[in-house]
């Protein structure tokens, strides 16, 4: 009976164990699946309170604390729940995308964008909230990135009015379990980027149609939405490149005018105006003859809808029946915009993609995001209407850029 009595103690002691040993085993499994079904930010604030559970399980006074390690990790997932954290708002009603331009005032390609963000919602049953700052201002933006994620919305798409500036909004964002979705415009703080079409496209695109009006010998000028516009920027460094490359006896008579290598409007069309009109006196002036005189053409190159409808407007109000100015205009455009240039002879060529089908994308990703339906390393995606999209990385690309001439711009109304 002594030996029984001793071994009593014994016996508890290996039962606790086993007791332990059960608790832990469920606390680890409950904790695996939260970590497989919450977002990024619920995930790591499981592994951190877990992760101090153990510690203090380790100790001597923790070493019977497996079961309250286990209820702590429940407690969590509730208030995981009950926060909105593993689903980023409240799955009884509809998902909510916040879609936001770099402007919201006085910008058609925005407009356009807006008329596909609206149909997407609809046939996807997805809330869609359309704001943001009257102009092209990243200081506007930032407000409505913090409205959004006080407001708990599953996930946002911005296009960027300057990237660098807006990373840490976004980042904060995907801290609270938002889904972060750049377009048109990217920034370094997101799960994808919606690209209307790639980098190289573009600017192989533009370089070469302004190559076959100008010659392989030509000058050219460059006006730009902003210095410090992402989108513009990365258009521009690939097609001084590809222009240095392919046709190394070419010149941007812009190289040295601004950090960007060409001449910016401030996201602003009557600026444009102003700018456009600048690059005609400078570059055509008498002491550069034979500059745009017959024959000798100079080419204008903008990458941004407002610069290219605002240098065909200029040059069609300086040229005379006694004086034409020899100048080739090309540039990402829209055909609403561009189309009177063109069937006047202004304007030869414009390259665009269709901005309702990019407003239409970036909701089909955000719902798909938010619903773990695409990762990072797909190859292509289902968009709707648009079928199988291309999907490079954490990159989703609409399409490659169309050329819109006098022969099909009026195929087209946007």
């Amino acid at each position: 009976m002594a030996g029984l009595a001793r071994g009593g103690p014994f016996l508890r002691a290996e039962l606790s164990i086993v007791l332990d040993f059960r608790w832990q085993i469920l606390a680890t499994s409950f904790e695996l699946f939260l970590v497989r079904s919450c977002h990024d930010g619920a995930r790591e604030r499981i592994r951190v309170v877990d992760s101090v559970m153990q510690a203090i399980c380790r100790t001597p006074r923790g070493k019977r604390t497996m079961m309250t390690r286990f209820m702590l990790v429940c407690s969590l997932a509730f208030s995981c729940v009950a926060a909105f954290s593993c689903g980023g708002s409240d799955t009884k009603g509809p998902l909510k995308v916040g879609v936001m331009p770099k402007q919201i005032l006085g910008n058609n390609f925005f407009n356009a964008v807006e008329t596909g963000v609206d149909e997407a919602g609809r046939e996807l049953g997805v809330t869609v909230s359309w704001d943001g700052p009257d102009t092209a201002d990243v200081t506007g933006q930032i407000p409505v990135v913090e409205k959004w994620v006080k407001a708990k919305y599953d996930a946002i798409a911005v296009s960027s009015a300057d990237g660098t500036a807006i990373a840490p909004s976004l980042r904060a964002a995907r801290i609270a379990g938002v889904k972060v979705i750049t377009w048109d415009a990217d920034a370094d703080a997101r799960d994808f980027f919606v690209n209307q079409a790639p980098v190289e496209g573009v600017a192989e695109g533009l370089m070469d149609t302004t190559e076959a009006a100008i010659g392989p010998t030509g000058q050219y000028v460059i006006i730009t939405a902003k210095v410090d516009s992402p989108n513009q920027n990365a258009w521009i460094d690939a097609m001084l490149a590809y222009q240095k490359a392919k046709y190394p006896l070419m010149t941007n008579l812009t190289e040295n005018y601004s950090t960007a290598h060409a001449m910016p409007m401030n996201d602003d069309y009557p600026t444009g105006l102003t700018i456009a009109g600048l690059a005609l006196d400078t570059y055509c002036a008498a002491a550069l003859a034979p500059n745009c005189t017959a024959g000798h053409p100079i080419g204008i190159i903008a990458p941004t809808t407002g610069g290219v409808q605002a240098a065909a407007e200029i040059l069609q109000e300086r040229n005379t029946p006694t004086k034409v100015l020899d100048v080739f205009i090309t540039g990402l455009g829209l055909p609403n915009d561009m189309r009177p240039y063109i069937k006047n002879g202004t304007v030869t060529t414009i390259l665009f993609w269709n901005p309702v089908d990019l407003g239409y994308l970036v909701v089909q990703v955000a719902k798909a995001a938010v619903d773990g339906t695409l990762q990072v390393g797909d190859q292509s995606y289902p968009a709707g209407r648009l079928n199988n999209v291309q999907v490079d990385g954490n990159q989703v690309i609409l399409g490659v850029p169309f050329a819109f001439d006098s022969s099909n711009i009026d195929s087209y109304n946007f």
